[in-house]
């Protein structure tokens, strides 16, 4: 859950620590070694790729270049994007951003339909500042209120504007379907408000219907949700049930292979998703999740390897930002490059600069021996914010190192409420300063 860090009471830190590095080993472990196995033959990606491929033959092959048009191009531009969501290869978005703003520009930008599939497209790039302009411009040409509303609380959302995007939820206008209740659980996620925000995905899945992709992002979600409210059976439940919908799903391969280590301490099942993951998707992110794997082992040589080589790729000029609050804290700690950190985090506050971001160049600050500056920051534009638990820890550091020790524990121990998105060093070090 994410909370204002003051707002937290006193707990147990020794007896997180425990639930953390000493997971359950009595009783039938939650991440079954049949499932993982029927991965490899049952639940694969091959006739969800194959039935997109088909598309994108029919919709491509009706493309004339010397008449272009709209719906063929749209239409073929959205099976290049459903590939990346299958297969993680991102020269797909990059084509399929190509092909809408040559619609776009085709048609003098009078339509709204190509600068709203822009939207979508560049917020999954992280290109947050660029989606609200598309956006805008959208706004400015005619939108129907149902799609203003969901891509206008997107927008607000990562660009940190979080009470503009509470009243786009208020708009008596919004139709309460499924892109309602997904949204409305992750502003109750960020609100601090865990029962809610399960609740509402909840919804979310009832609402999904027979759609494979929405039945995908409502039970990752809804998993995502349970491993923060610690409830690791659940949270496994919920993530084998989306990677049936879409096997693909490196996410859920990833959290559900994080689930197996460190409440089974099951690492050959851990291990096994985290390696399939990387054989199903073009993306970096198998790479960070092993090296958190390797702190919770111990293993030094695989920490670095795993840290330079997650660094190597997602740092490659075509992710852009995609990858900065990782980077962040690779370069800040385990790489000992800190000027690093803050090149990137100072990048990153000109894309959006949120409470979140603003936390990781305070962290990088400090990493790089600038205290006093990385306070500053806090009291400008942290304190009192909502933040997840890595801000919170970066937060306590740079608290802490000012000698505010009373507010550095608090913002630890909230932190600690949200134990399973840190890296296992992070969750030792808060334990040494407790």
């Amino acid at each position: 859950m994410m909370k204002p860090f003051f707002r937290y009471g006193t707990v147990s830190i020794s007896l997180m620590i425990i639930f953390v590095f000493n997971a359950c080993k009595n009783g039938k472990p939650i991440v079954d070694a049949a499932f993982v196995d029927s991965l490899q033959h049952i639940y694969t990606c091959d006739s969800l790729l194959a039935s997109n491929q088909r598309n994108m033959d029919f919709w491509s092959g009706r493309i004339d270049s010397l008449r272009p048009g709209n719906i063929n191009e749209m239409q073929y531009a959205a099976t290049l994007v459903n590939r990346f969501k299958l297969a993680g290869n991102l020269q797909d978005l990059d084509k399929a951003d190509v092909i809408l703003k040559q619609v776009d520009a085709t048609f003098a930008h009078t339509l709204a339909a190509p600068l709203l599939n822009l939207v979508s497209l560049s917020i999954m790039h992280h290109r947050f500042a660029t989606a609200d302009t598309f956006y805008q411009k959208a706004c400015k040409i005619g939108v129907k209120a149902y799609q203003r509303n969901a891509l206008g609380f997107d927008v607000n959302f990562e660009l940190g504007k979080y009470e503009q995007a509470a009243g786009v939820l208020r708009n008596k206008d919004y139709i309460r379907d499924y892109n309602y209740f997904f949204r409305r659980s992750k502003l109750d996620h960020l609100n601090g408000e865990p029962d809610s925000a399960f609740s509402a995905m909840q919804q979310a899945v009832a609402l999904a219907g027979k759609n494979p992709y929405l039945q995908n992002l409502a039970w990752s979600m809804l998993g995502d949700l349970a491993v923060h409210q610690k409830k690791l059976a659940t949270a496994a439940n919920d993530l084998k049930q989306a990677i049936r919908f879409n096997p693909g799903d490196m996410h859920s391969l990833l959290q559900l292979g994080w689930v197996a280590l460190v409440q089974d301490n099951d690492t050959a099942n851990a291990n096994a998703l985290f390696n399939l993951a990387v054989s199903r998707n073009k993306l970096p992110d198998p790479y960070y999740k092993m090296y958190q794997m390797a702190q919770w082992q111990h293993d030094e040589n695989k920490i670095i390897y795993y840290a330079n080589r997650f660094v190597k790729e997602a740092s490659l000029p075509e992710y852009e930002l995609m990858y900065d609050k990782y980077l962040i804290e690779l370069y800040a700690t385990v790489l000992n490059r800190p000027q690093n950190a803050v090149d990137v985090a100072f990048a990153e506050l000109k894309n959006r600069a949120t409470p979140q971001t603003y936390a990781w160049y305070a962290y990088s600050l400090l990493c790089n021996h600038q205290q006093e500056k990385a306070y500053q920051v806090f009291q400008q534009h942290i304190a009192g914010k909502p933040l997840e638990g890595i801000e919170l820890y970066y937060v306590g550091k740079v608290l802490n190192s000012i000698r505010h020790g009373f507010d550095a524990a608090k913002c630890f121990e909230a932190a600690m409420q949200n134990k399973y998105d840190l890296s296992p060093y992070m969750i030792e070090d808060m334990e040494k300063m407790l």
